[in-house]
């Protein structure tokens, strides 16, 4: 029988397991502090509210972002690309948040950030509704461009903040 030449792949279970473990706990180490059982369990609690608030934004907003575009006028063309742009956009942010969070070390400037960009980017979506067209299709199709791009820059930095949280 042929066997292949041992290599870091082929390596004993338990000695690849100890080095992930290792690096994952080193890295850990420098972005999760140790936190104080209240201090986790106040962050969780207010874990699930950001998550209902969020559930309310998405069905009573982001649902709608295609019917105010209908509303407004827009072609088929633009339909599909407020469909498919942005998310595209948001999902290309998301490699540098985490680079950001990797060099600055820094969780929580970033999460707000996106969260704080993509709260201010209502205000010309719901300001478009009473723009000159075609003013308010340009203005609709670029504010949810970077209403995505917070909400998936967002996304990297505090799904990190919640795996650290939750046991």
């Amino acid at each position: 029988t042929l066997r292949s030449p041992p290599s870091a792949l082929h390596a004993p279970r338990s000695t690849f397991h100890v080095r992930v473990s290792a690096d994952v706990r080193s890295r850990s180490a420098i972005f999760s502090p140790a936190l104080k059982q209240p201090s986790v369990e106040s962050s969780l609690d207010a874990s699930i509210k950001d998550v209902a608030a969020y559930g309310i934004m998405v069905g009573l907003g982001e649902t709608y972002l295609s019917a105010c575009a209908l509303h407004l006028g827009a072609s088929n063309l633009v339909i599909g690309i407020l469909a498919s742009v942005p998310l595209f956009f948001g999902a290309c942010l998301q490699p540098m948040a985490a680079n950001l969070v990797d060099r600055t070390g820094h969780r929580r400037r970033w999460y707000v950030f996106g969260a704080g960009l993509q709260a201010a980017t209502w205000i010309p979506i719901l300001a478009a509704i009473f723009l000159p067209s075609p003013v308010d299709l340009w203005v609709l199709v670029g504010s949810v461009l970077l209403y995505f791009g917070g909400v998936h820059f967002a996304s990297p930095p505090w799904n990190s903040t919640m795996g650290a949280l939750v046991p």
